[in-house]
């Protein structure tokens, strides 16, 4: 491996042995990929030559030391920010400045939480239509497409300055706008590629164009006459659904260009239609007030899977899935100012047990989870979030658009820049930039607080970092400990130096000689309960089938995943540790379900939860 251009002074293994760190005397130091020899980063900051680095424990930081009186600490997951916090301490914290001169307590960091940075902030608006924009689109972070009643769609693609690669512009494509329909353009959207964009007109017509050049990418799809409202692409891009004022749903197939289902049962206009993740059942709603699923795989029936009649009493106008799954969270929007969130769930045939409002002959039942109100006026479009389906934006002709956590429910924002009616929205590929159209021909860009963006990256490092039992110190065996309500045993397990490795290995009878506990039936009994519990884990091995319904109280709503280690924090509400610890260190300090200032950061075990959860886990064997 070859790429300093002088000698080196230090080499490093990253703990998983996946990368290699380097320093020499040309002032650098170089990340390298161990299996291939790739360089994944030439780090350039020292004024003199690098004399020595090395990796954290968990391996997302490194540290280099130069001849030039200085150490630099290198975030390699780009989670930190300069505030935040490497170790807690039970002290008050000191935290740095941006330009590291000064100091200031945790205290007045927390009172400066609801700063600009936590706040939604409009950072363009693109006002170029000749009519009301009825329809938007993200196609990743980079390019936005709008459809309106000038009959023209264009194109954006995103704009960066060197100097601040916050400071974005979309710029409008050299080839828009495109000049296709005949009528209103209703509906816009990417292909999953990101090479297409479908956009369907009140001509009924949906065209297909190419996004490198502006021309037309397919042959168009022509309906019955009625007019179309609504066009989407499954996801694995083969499909596009089309439907409208024929109260009808047509499935094209891209490859030949030939429809291959059209799906009926509403007895109004379909106003909206979306696929589930996988492709393979489709959703539609029509301002009849229902929305009905279908089976796009079985060829053999057309006839809907489920029909919910009461959805929304004066019409339906939205409707997403969320992406975290096959089939399960499901929203809609509608005339009655609501935004509702539904969950269908697949269930075995012979389980009769589904409490949902409705049911279906087929495996598969819903019912209503959550109404959002807010609105003063008719919901005309609701998108999840991306990543994981953590946030809500909605838009309604009370000129305002709305961002919803989903798990909590609140309303976190409220964005009132339009003049006019607002009637689509969408968001970017991270979740870091929001788009609206509305009534008043404008296009409006905004920015999403950093702490709104998803946590797919913090999830996966969590999943990775988890300490296995064999491994634990007696730090970590005290640690535990304490998280379970057992600190009097602290003592003396320090005084025998448990490890982790001899919890696993030492009968449980002589563990409790050691501790002392043979006259301690209370404790003793805990502690055995405890300890299976731990093994459990460790070995992640469960009791419960997977169909088990885990009540949501049990899921963490950062990570989504049953919690390990409960704590609750100071705005009341209960987290996986590893999961608020990580939320504290990216910066943030607000509540990840209200989205206000937390008093501080401290948090306690939630050891009766933690017990409930590890009883539906793994049963309750020790006695």
């Amino acid at each position: 491996m070859e790429k300093h251009s002088s000698a080196l002074t230090c080499v490093r293994f990253s703990s998983n042995g996946l990368y290699i760190a380097s320093s020499g005397l040309d002032k650098t130091a170089i990340i390298w990929e161990t299996s291939t020899g790739k360089i994944c980063n030439v780090l350039a900051r020292h004024n003199r030559y690098v004399a020595c680095c090395a990796f954290s424990r968990d391996g997302n930081l490194l540290a280099t030391g130069s001849n030039d009186k200085s150490v630099i600490v290198w975030d390699l997951t780009g989670h930190l920010t300069i505030d935040s916090e490497l170790i807690r301490h039970g002290a008050p914290k000191l935290l740095l400045n941006e330009r590291g001169k000064n100091a200031m307590h945790e205290h007045d960091v927390l009172q400066n939480a609801e700063s600009s940075r936590n706040e939604v902030k409009l950072i363009q608006r693109m006002d170029d239509h000749g009519g009301a924009v009825n329809g938007v689109a993200f196609y990743g972070n980079d390019l936005i497409a709008s459809g309106s009643g000038d009959k023209l769609v264009r194109i954006w693609a995103i704009e960066k300055t060197e100097e601040d690669e916050e400071d974005i512009k979309f710029q409008e494509k050299s080839y828009s706008p495109l000049d296709g329909h005949k009528y209103s353009v209703n509906h816009v959207e990417f292909s999953p590629c990101g090479t297409m964009l479908a956009s369907c007109s009140l001509d009924g017509t949906t065209i297909v164009w190419n996004t490198e050049n502006g021309g037309h990418a397919r042959g168009s799809f022509v309906n019955s006459g009625s007019g179309l409202r609504v066009c989407r692409w499954s996801p694995d891009g083969t499909k596009i659904a089309t439907a409208g004022d024929d109260e009808k749903t047509t499935l094209w197939d891209m490859d030949n260009m030939e429809h291959l289902q059209i799906f009926e049962g509403h007895a109004d206009a379909i106003t909206s239609i979306a696929f589930t993740h996988d492709s393979r059942y489709l959703v539609t709603a029509c301002n009849e007030g229902t929305w009905r699923l279908f089976d796009i795989l079985n060829e053999k029936t057309e006839l809907a899977l489920l029909v919910c009649d009461e959805a929304h009493d004066l019409g339906v106008q939205g409707c997403d899935f969320s992406p975290t799954g096959s089939i399960g969270a499901t929203t809609t929007c509608g005339n009655d100012s609501l935004v509702k969130l539904w969950q269908l769930t697949i269930f075995n045939e012979e389980d009769d047990s589904a409490n949902g409002i409705g049911k279906s002959d087929c495996n598969i039942s819903f019912k209503e989870k959550r109404t959002l109100a807010g609105h003063g006026g008719n919901v005309m479009d609701v998108r999840f979030s991306p990543i994981h389906g953590e946030i809500l934006g909605s838009v309604a002709t009370d000129r305002t658009a709305r961002i919803w956590s989903v798990f909590s429910g609140a309303c976190l924002y409220v964005l009132e820049d339009h003049e006019s009616l607002v009637t689509s929205c969408a968001f970017s590929e991270d979740t870091s930039l929001f788009v609206t159209g509305a009534l008043d021909k404008t296009v409006l860009v905004w920015r999403i607080p950093h702490q709104l963006v998803s946590q797919s990256i913090l999830i996966d490092s969590l999943k990775q970092n988890r300490k296995k039992l064999a491994d634990w110190r007696v730090d970590d065996t005290l640690k535990w400990l304490n998280e379970i309500g057992l600190s009097k045993l602290m003592k003396k397990v320090h005084t025998c130096k448990l490890t982790g490795r001899q919890l696993l290995n030492i009968p449980v009878y002589e563990l409790l000689n050691k501790l002392d506990l043979e006259n301690d039936e209370e404790t003793a009994e805990i502690f055995k309960r405890q300890l299976y519990w731990l093994k459990k884990e460790d070995a992640n091995a469960m009791e419960i089938s997977d169909e088990t319904e885990i009540p949501h109280e049990f899921l963490c709503p950062i990570t989504h995943e049953i919690m390990k280690e409960p704590v609750q924090c100071s705005d009341g509400f209960t987290y996986e540790r590893a999961a608020i610890n990580e939320w504290f260190l990216c910066g943030k300090y607000t509540s990840p379900m209200t989205n206000e200032p937390l008093h501080d950061t401290t948090f306690t075990s939630n050891i009766n939860l933690r017990n409930a959860i590890c009883t539906l886990l793994h049963g309750n064997e020790p006695e």
